[in-house]
């Protein structure tokens, strides 16, 4: 798997029955898709807090390389996104301690990736906006 990509869409969404929130991002090719999603439960009930579940879910292509929780820091800038894992977040990850995902966004699917995100991070101290217009 590789640490570093490229994706050309993003898609911020409800999840309803979880009341929560999945922010994509993706590669356009059907074929070999890369992909980096977070998805967080906004409402948390006491068992997915006792079992973890209300950590931030972190998957890459595959749910072989996902988890929840094991993320040190996420960074957005204009042009890319920095993910730096954990341990924890590393060993899900297939040993990858860092991820830079590039892209080019317009300025609506841009802001849409920036609100998602903070939605997502919120109260975590782990999401930092170094986005510059």
């Amino acid at each position: 798997m590789k640490s570093d990509f490229t994706v050309s869409c993003v898609s911020v969404d409800e999840i309803e029955d979880e009341k929560g929130i999945a922010v994509w991002l993706a590669d356009a090719d059907p074929v070999e898709v890369d992909y980096l999603t977070f998805q967080r439960a906004l409402e948390p009930d006491e068992q997915s807090v006792r079992l973890g579940l209300n950590r931030v879910y972190a998957e890459r292509n595959d749910q072989g390389f996902s988890g929840y929780g094991g993320i040190e820091s996420v960074s957005l800038f204009r042009d890319h996104l920095e993910v730096h894992f954990n341990g924890k977040g590393s060993k899900f990850m297939g040993g990858l301690s860092t991820m830079k995902v590039s892209f080019e966004l317009d300025a609506a699917a841009f802001q849409k990736l920036r609100e998602g995100l903070a939605v997502c991070f919120d109260g975590l101290g782990k999401y930092h906006d170094g986005a510059d217009f």
